[in-house]
């Protein structure tokens, strides 16, 4: 199984606390959970992401959540993000995304075939969609009933 998880409302709280600058990241903590669901081994784990590449990299370091990827793509707009979606659906197996935006990266895994999860939460988690994606969620510590733990 590979999940794909976004970053930013993700897998912490951005909503209203940051702008595009390096300013006021030093508070930056991961959701609930994040962490213990990371450090999973039962799947694979990538990060597609977009924003300015140092601030991510940084974001990623503060969090101390870089090493529990297997792969991190830092794009630079949505259809960068959509190119990443598109090059991992067509590999074999059960494929899931994770994340805050559904007009983006919901969608987006929506139209390959992913199994969706959209976290609602943040400054996107009122927009209206003309799907349904298949799990919605209101905290990220509902991802382990979704998701149960393989031996």
């Amino acid at each position: 199984m590979l999940i794909i998880f976004d970053l930013d409302d993700t897998l912490y709280d951005r909503s209203g606390s940051l702008t595009d600058s390096l300013n006021g990241l030093e508070g930056i903590r991961p959701f609930p959970g994040v962490k213990e669901f990371l450090q999973r081994k039962d799947f694979r784990k990538v990060l597609i992401t977009k924003g300015k590449k140092k601030l991510q990299d940084l974001k990623l370091d503060l969090l101390g959540i870089r090493n529990f990827f297997d792969e991190i793509i830092i794009c630079e707009g949505s259809e960068g993000k959509m190119k990443s979606l598109r090059r991992f659906s067509e590999k074999s197996g059960e494929k899931w995304v994770v994340g805050n935006r559904i007009d983006e990266e919901i969608i987006f895994g929506h139209e390959l075939g992913f199994k969706t999860v959209w976290l609602k939460h943040g400054k996107y988690k009122n927009l209206k969609a003309a799907f349904h994606p298949d799990h919605t969620i209101n905290t990220f510590l509902e991802i382990g009933r979704l998701v149960p733990c393989k031996p």
